[in-house]
């Protein structure tokens, strides 16, 4: 069974707000350790769904999940991308860049039994990037295109045989000369 916990995230883009979190895991046996999270757009989607649960493997399957390591400050810069698809739909994607700074632990020996995380997650850029689908495809785009590539494999063959042709001639000439140079020798 896995356990979550749901952060709402910062929500004004524009204002470039950010988030501080500090995690610790209490006297771990593990070589490695790190936190998996994932973004998603809506947490009144979140709030509002029946089945909490399956919303959160709904969002699992479909969204990435990125990691952030103990004893370590990672930095998460992420920028907003709204799609319009031509059914008139939206979809919603994160991107990210995250920096990782090590964490100089000072504490006492008797508290580096627990692993700390940290990291922030800052908007990138004060902008949501929105993108239109425009689809211009029809019959004759499509015959154009296939047009394009036949006339690039049939140039790419006729430079085949010129170049075939120039190692041919090229071979000729050195097969001529080489009994001459041995004539002159003798």
């Amino acid at each position: 069974m896995k356990q979550a916990l749901i952060v709402k995230g910062p929500t004004d883009v524009r204002k470039r707000e950010l988030i501080f979190l500090q995690f610790h895991q209490n006297e771990t046996e593990q070589d490695f350790s790190a936190i998996g999270y994932l973004l998603f757009f809506s947490y009144q989607e979140f709030s509002d769904s029946p089945d909490k649960a399956q919303f959160m493997k709904d969002t699992e399957s479909s969204y990435s999940i990125w990691t952030f390591s103990g004893g370590f400050r990672t930095w998460v810069k992420m920028s907003l991308v709204k799609t319009s698809e031509k059914d008139g739909g939206e979809s919603v994607e994160f991107r990210q860049e995250s920096s990782v700074v090590k964490y100089s632990d000072q504490r006492p020996d008797s508290e580096k039994g627990n692993e700390l995380f940290f990291v922030v997650f800052e908007w990138r850029d004060p902008f949501i990037q929105e993108v239109r689908d425009i689809i211009t495809a029809n019959p004759w785009n499509t015959i154009a295109s296939l047009c394009g590539v036949f006339l690039a494999l049939f140039k790419a063959a006729d430079f085949a045989k010129l170049s075939v042709k120039w190692m041919i001639k090229i071979r000729k000439r050195h097969l001529k000369r080489n009994p001459r140079e041995m004539n002159q020798v003798t």
